[in-house]
């Protein structure tokens, strides 16, 4: 009886990589969002890899099929934070990318306002949006898989929360 060999593994596909790694991918995967290549779903959806990914081979496995740069991605600028968001007597809606403080605050007042948490940079683990609305609306959006706590007290208005009904993503803000 002749003994199958063992197969052999390439050493980076069995090294663990750290979180400099991940963020080092994810630095990469926004540049290439940012010129266009990638759009902003299969960003998203290759964050959730990145953080999935356990050793060199997985990592690589999600950035494959992305053009290589001859120079090093650079930092992303920095955007100002977003603290208010105001809207009386009209509307209010950021468009494009923005920066999201960790505590935000949303006030209509006979108006609305329309934030896209899809476009928005989030530095930590969770977001508090303080919401205020007279005789106005408020309407929050947030990626599938983002774990929502919502309560609130309506004054001449009312409350509404809906979320899709998928699993929350690991490693992503709240």
């Amino acid at each position: 009886m002749a003994m199958e060999p063992k197969p052999v593994r390439r050493l980076d596909q069995v090294n663990r990589i750290s979180d400099a790694d991940r963020h080092q991918a994810i630095e990469l995967l926004r540049h290439h969002c940012g010129e266009g290549i990638l759009t902003l779903d299969e960003f998203g959806d290759r964050v959730a890899l990145v953080y999935d990914s356990r050793t060199r081979h997985e990592l690589d496995d999600v950035l494959s099929d992305l053009p290589t740069t001859e120079t090093e991605v650079p930092e992303t600028r920095r955007r100002r934070v977003s603290r208010w968001f105001v809207a009386i007597l009209g509307g209010h809606s950021p468009s494009g990318r923005f920066r999201l403080a960790d505590t935000t605050n949303v006030v209509a007042v006979m108006g609305g306002c329309e934030i896209d948490l899809r476009n928005a940079e989030i530095d930590g683990e969770e977001v508090v949006i303080n919401a205020f609305a007279l005789m106005g609306g408020i309407e929050i959006y947030v990626p599938e898989g983002i774990s929502v706590d919502f309560s609130g007290l309506p004054l001449l208005g009312g409350t509404e929360c809906k979320i899709a009904d998928v699993p929350p993503s690991r490693d992503r803000p709240e």
